[in-house]
Order: structure tokens, then C-alpha cells, then sequence
């Protein structure tokens, strides 16, 4: 890929889409490659000017990043593929800074309220949150993350930040599994015979 002399992200959607790529090469190199070796986009399409891992200390990055004053993913997308991206900031922080203070794209980004890290609601708290919106699974919870209506103390990362708080995985975050059983045809007796239980 470095070959091909690329700069920016919007350079890699036009040569994705101009037929010329490999079908073994992956279109989203940032998933496809997340957990076997990924770092960032500067490494991918091998921009010079500095080392591979010669990044700002988390703080100062996220400090830098608040200023922009971005407020939601796709924002912080567009702006490090403009190319106004200083080369000490990663494209990929949640990667970099994964073990060094990630706690999400909105504790990134500063969006709606500039807070410190840790002003989130109790973890049996932000978990009832979670449960009563229903969702099924861990693409449902990003799409209501990125929708805009999640409140500032409720993380979109929970799994980081209350690791040591209570989380157990996702589907207790969601009460995913229960709402899954609910939703076949067994929930539905289920409900029905509570019902009848309760009218006698």
C-alpha cells in the first residue's frame, strides 16, 4: 500500500472505489487489521515525518483534540483525513491510547460537555440505563452512541471504564440475551403464562 503513494483517507475511499485494488486487500484496514498489527493511518500509507509510536502523551493529544471542538466521529474522521492532522496525533487513538487513558470518542473528542475523565454515573446506574433502551447487540449500541441522544454520563465505552467496576460483558450491559429470548416465540408463552398467573 505504501507504494501506491497515499495521504489521506479520502485518497483510499477513490482508490477503493476505482477497481484497481486487490480483492485480499481489505477496504477498512483499521477493522479488518485491528487486533494483527494496526497502528494508524500514517503507518499504513507510510507518511514520513516521524517514527511509528512517536505520539503526544494522551493528555496533551486529547487537549489538542477538544480544541477542535469536533462533535461526533464522523467529524473526527473528516478532519484527520483533511490532512491538517499534526503527525504526533494519532488517527487511531483508541488504539494507541488503548492502555494509556482511552475512554471514549466523547471523552476524545470533549463533545457536548468538556468533562473529566471518571464523572460518569454509577455502573448499576448506567447499566439500568442501558437495559431499559432495548437493544439487541453491540452494532445497535454503537449506532445509539453515534445517534447523539446518549446522556454525557453514560460512557460508549463502559467495558473500559468500569472494568473493575462490575462490567461482566456486553449482553449484561444490554440485558441483550433476555431481550433476545423475549423476542422469539418462547418469550411470548413466557409473558402469556405470567399473564394468566396474574389474572387468576
Amino acid at each position: 500500500m505504501r507504494k501506491l503513494g497515499l495521504k489521506s483517507h479520502r485518497e483510499w475511499q477513490a482508490y477503493c472505489r476505482s477497481g484497481k485494488k486487490p480483492n485480499d486487500i481489505p477496504n477498512a484496514p483499521w477493522a479488518a487489521y485491528a487486533d494483527a498489527g494496526w497502528i494508524g493511518s500514517d503507518d499504513w500509507f507510510g507518511i514520513a515525518g516521524r517514527r511509528v509510536g512517536d505520539w503526544r502523551e494522551f493528555e496533551e493529544a486529547r487537549a489538542f483534540v477538544r480544541k477542535l471542538k469536533l462533535s461526533s466521529l464522523k467529524e473526527w474522521t473528516a478532519y484527520y483525513s483533511s490532512g491538517k492532522r499534526p503527525n504526533d496525533i494519532p488517527s487511531s487513538p483508541n488504539i494507541i491510547y488503548a492502555d494509556k487513558g482511552w475512554a471514549g470518542w466523547g471523552d476524545w473528542l470533549g463533545a457536548d460537555l468538556r468533562r473529566r475523565v471518571g464523572n460518569w454515573r454509577a455502573f448499576d446506574e448506567a447499566r439500568a440505563f442501558a437495559r431499559q433502551l432495548k437493544l439487541n447487540s453491540q452494532k445497535e449500541w454503537v449506532a445509539y452512541c453515534r445517534s447523539g441522544k446518549k446522556p454525557n454520563d453514560i460512557p460508549s465505552a463502559p467495558e473500559k471504564v468500569y472494568v473493575k467496576a462490575g462490567w461482566v460483558g456486553l449482553d449484561d450491559w444490554l440485558d441483550a440475551a433476555w431481550a433476545r429470548f423475549m423476542s422469539t416465540g418462547l418469550g411470548g408463552l413466557l409473558e402469556k403464562f405470567q399473564h394468566d398467573q396474574l389474572c387468576r
